[in-house]
């Protein structure tokens, strides 16, 4: 399938679907980038494979985990209301999400804070 009717596909679908434009316009712009990429890849390899190759790439290319989802929530759509075949199990290398340590004052810190900016002993 050529790229023009892949995205014309995909374009008739999230429209039916009444898909915001914004998600129309991501979903078809991960699907060019797919399928620019599957050119270089086995002729023989199943859809999945392909995919969890191409998602593989964009963890290692370092995209956040949730522009991985977006990529794969769209090559999922594609496949399955576009093409008419589910994709199976896709088991990709997937993108980290960043951890969060949490920034909270201690108990001392906080007193010495409060007793420097208002000059009040505090006590718990």
């Amino acid at each position: 399938m050529t790229i023009p009717l892949a995205l014309e596909k995909m374009r008739d679908e999230v429209r039916l679907r009444h898909f915001s434009y914004a998600t129309e316009k991501v979903y078809c712009q991960w699907l060019q980038s797919y399928m620019e990429a599957v050119r270089i890849f086995p002729k023989d390899w199943t859809s999945e494979q392909k995919v969890q190759r191409f998602l593989t790439d964009e963890a290692i290319r370092g995209v956040a985990a949730s522009t991985q989802n977006q990529a794969l929530n769209a090559l999922v759509f594609f496949y399955k209301a576009a093409l008419g075949t589910p994709l199976g199990e896709v088991d990709a290398l997937r993108a980290k999400r960043p951890v969060h340590l949490r920034v909270a004052l201690s108990v001392a810190e906080t007193r010495s804070l409060l007793a420097a900016v208002s000059g009040i002993r505090v006590s718990v």
